[in-house]
Parts: C-alpha cells; structure tokens; sequence
C-alpha cells in the first residue's frame, strides 16, 4: 500500500490551499478522522471516533487459543483453519491487534508482502478454508494482504483479502473482498476520486487514495480514506455491522506501518 504515498503527497502539493478529501459513494456517512496515524509504530494506539486499538503487536499468535483458527496451522489441532504458514509468523510483515468501540471487543489477525502460493497449509492445497480458495482463485499476487478479524465471541473469521499491486495498478477495475461465508461478504473496491474546491468528484491521475467497501446490494457502507492523517467514513446504523467494518478500516490504516 506504500506505493501510492508519494502520489498522495503531490495531491496534497497540488491543492495545498484546501483540505484534500476523498470522493465518497453515497450518503449518510459519519465522518471520523484518525489519530495515531501520523508517526504511528507498532505497539501505538490508533482511534476514530468511538474505536480505539487495545493492543497492536508485530506477532502472529502462536499456538492454539479459546477461538478457532487463531493457532499456527497444525493439521489435527482447531487451530489448523489458520492457513498462514509458521514461516510467516516469524516475518516483520505481520500483526495481531484488538478494536473496542467500549462494547464490542475484537481480535485481528494481518499478514501483508506475501504471494498467493503461501496462502497453503503444507503440501495439502485441499486443506485450505473453501472461503480462501474462493477469494484467492486466480490471484497470483506477490503483495497479498491478509486478515481475519474475530469479533466478540465469534469463533469463525471474518476474511480480508486484498492484491495490494491491482489496488494501485488496476484502481478502476479490482474488486478485493471481506467475507465469512458464501452469504455473508463485502466487496471492496479502490477509490480514485477525489472532491476539488467546488465540492465535486474528480479522477485522479493514477492509482488510488482510499478504499470503498460495499455490501451484497452494492452499497457503499465504509470507506477509508488514506489522505493526509487519514479518515474512515460509516454508513450503516446496525452497530454489530459497523464494528466489523471498524476493524477492517483499522487493518487497511495499519498495512503501512507493518513494514515500519
């Protein structure tokens, strides 16, 4: 995701007498910009509105735990719906971090600079959750991002899966997605607008400034803008859903720092 900072600092050259602000799909968003971003390390706290992290830790858990799928993927044992290798948990390119909102706790998992050939358990490509088999089938990807968010008691992931190079490279065309199962998704699709001084939605040269996540019905629900200090945007009055969506802006805002 670090190749489009150089682009978003030349649209902050380039309007430098207004507040640069992403173009959003819909109304009815609650705004909330994001503190902790700026000079954020690992091990910080980042908040947006209600949503501050508990924890942020540059470590993928080892061994099994009380949630399914949050052990090192051991064929036999429950944790084995992990299908990140344990060669990864060693990497700088990993986190784990928890989301409260002072309600609803979380734990999330991210792994991010992977090819897709590593999203295998073993030998055993058969061993793979069908979710990801869904989600990868025909990524090639060398610079996959990864993440399961467990929200609450919740003891089945949520997926996140994301071609880092497509969200830079095919801004107008990728779709990633975030999904649990076959009927419970989102989709998520790069931002390359941007509002200019008159309040309208312009292209942008190249590449993107953000991401949009959208419901089954296509509806933009969330968005999270990577502008300046950055800002996530809610648009959905279900209070379990727009959790979800919290830490999944909270994993798109802290795939920069992970290589930090």
């Amino acid at each position: 995701m670090k190749k489009f900072l150089p682009f978003c600092a030349l649209v902050v050259l380039f309007t430098s007498c207004m507040t640069p602000k992403i173009a959003l799909n819909g109304e009815g968003f609650t705004e909330m910009p994001v503190k902790g971003r700026n000079g954020f390390f690992i091990e910080q706290k980042l908040s947006f509105g209600d949503y501050k992290t508990t924890s942020v830790k540059r470590s993928w858990t080892k061994g099994t735990t009380s949630r399914t799928g949050l052990a090192v993927g051991v064929p036999g044992t429950p944790g084995y719906e992990n299908i990140i290798s344990m060669e990864y948990t060693k990497r700088k390119q990993t986190v784990n971090f928890g989301l409260t909102d002072g309600v609803n706790t979380s734990e999330v998992r991210c792994v991010t600079k992977f090819s897709t050939n590593d999203l295998i358990v073993g030998n055993n490509e058969n061993s793979l959750p069908n979710i990801i088999i869904d989600l990868a089938r025909g990524l090639r990807s060398t610079n996959t991002f990864y993440v399961q968010v467990f929200t609450n008691d919740e003891t089945t992931a949520w997926h996140l899966l994301l071609d880092n190079n497509a969200v830079q490279a095919d801004a107008k065309n990728y779709t990633g997605k975030l999904a649990k199962d076959d009927d419970h998704y989102y989709t998520i699709v790069p931002v390359n607008k941007m509002l200019n001084k008159a309040g309208e939605a312009r292209n942008i040269l190249f590449g993107s400034i953000g991401l949009d996540i959208r419901n089954k019905e296509n509806k933009s629900v969330a968005t999270v803008s990577f502008l300046d200090k950055g800002k996530v945007y809610l648009a959905t009055t279900d209070k379990q859903e727009a959790f979800l969506l919290a830490n999944t802006c909270a994993a798109l805002l802290l795939q920069e720092q992970i290589d930090n």
